[in-house]
């Protein structure tokens, strides 16, 4: 019995350590492509040049001038936890995760029904979602 208890702790602990070990690579490999897409940006547009490119736009307010009901509604809306993580939300990227994978299954189930289905009901749906774009543009 002991000996069961051990091997199970034994085999959890070796997946804790693979998954760990897969979590620390890809963090490594994104920050590595994001440092690399940083250092693109930055030389396409220095910092400073961008810095003054958007304070020299015509409606552009600095912060201190922005009322405190204004950064309150924005900070409420866009993100309710801003006050208590430090810069990055866990909770929100997972958020993100779940529902981009909900939604890659809904458009995958959607693609194959409409190949069964022909492509005339696609065409519907084209039409449908440009009409919907025309008449938001319009205003109604």
């Amino acid at each position: 019995m002991k000996s069961t208890v051990k091997k199970g702790l034994t085999v959890t602990l070796i997946i804790i350590l693979a998954l760990w070990t897969i979590l620390v690579t890809c963090c490594f490999i994104f920050g590595i492509k994001g440092y690399h897409m940083y250092r693109s940006a930055v030389q396409t547009t220095p910092i400073q040049e961008k810095i003054s490119e958007i304070q020299s736009m015509e409606h552009f307010v600095k912060y201190d001038e922005l009322p405190q009901i204004y950064i309150d509604a924005v900070v409420s809306v866009e993100d309710h936890r801003f006050y208590s993580h430090p810069g990055i939300d866990p909770i929100a990227i997972g958020r993100a995760v779940w529902n981009d994978n909900i939604f890659s299954e809904f458009i995958r189930i959607y693609n194959r029904n409409i190949g069964r289905q022909g492509n005339r009901y696609k065409l519907y749906l084209e039409a449908f979602v440009q009409c919907r774009w025309s008449y938001a543009a319009a205003g109604y």
